[in-house]
């Protein structure tokens, strides 16, 4: 799973006002899907989000690959699969909280 968590110094717990798909969470790495790239800059997409990001710690990133996005930069391609499965459970996990609040 693509998730990081850091420390940090907001609070006891480094938890940010930040949410994905209604979970608060720390950072994390979000597999996306390449939609166009122009030099170190790429296009990436998740579920009608368009955002711009740095490419350039990757080799060769074209349109239609699937990359782990933290901070603005694609840190790693990944398989269509993979990206998938990972998505997949991000949502299971928001299912189950949802549950339970």
């Amino acid at each position: 799973m693509n998730i990081c968590y850091s420390h940090s110094r907001s609070n006891n717990f480094g938890l940010k006002n930040t949410n994905f798909y209604g979970v608060k969470i720390m950072c994390l790495a979000v597999p996306m899907k390449i939609i166009s790239v122009e030099g170190d800059n790429a296009l990436v997409s998740l579920d009608g989000l368009e955002k711009k990001i740095d490419v350039r710690f990757l080799k060769n990133p074209l349109p239609g690959d699937y990359v782990i996005v933290h901070a603005g930069f694609a840190i790693e391609k990944l398989d269509e699969e993979e990206a998938r499965k990972t998505l997949e459970l991000f949502k299971d996990i928001t299912a189950e909280l949802n549950k339970s609040s």
